[in-house]
């Protein structure tokens, strides 16, 4: 099982309360990971980051801007059959249907 933490200001970060809460896979009732249990600290933690890298973020050319959402994008391309798996396990979401061309959401970004 896997525990995850969240991305705030460029730090993958535990919920200021320390809390989690369990996923489980609905085809068997397993536990297969751990989240942060995110609260009010937290999201006025990312707004607060979110409005430091405006400033930056917003001076960049948008060519800049448009590489960097490309990168994104291939990203998930490269990792669609992982990220396929990651929602058949979250969702139950058959594996034929999860990403079946590995372009999925890439193709939407």
């Amino acid at each position: 099982m896997s525990e995850y933490k969240m991305w705030i200001g460029g730090k993958w970060v535990a919920a200021e309360s320390g809390k989690t809460y369990p996923v489980f896979n609905p085809a068997n009732g397993m536990e297969i990971a751990q989240l942060p249990l995110g609260g009010k600290a937290d999201v006025d933690k990312a707004v607060d980051a979110a409005r430091k890298a405006f400033p930056i973020w917003s001076k960049k050319a948008q060519a800049e801007r448009s590489q960097v959402a490309m990168k994104i994008a291939a990203l998930l391309r490269d990792n669609a059959k992982e990220l396929g798996m990651i929602d058949t396990l979250d969702h139950g979401t058959p594996v034929k249907n999860s990403c079946p061309d590995g372009r999925g959401e890439s193709r939407e970004f």
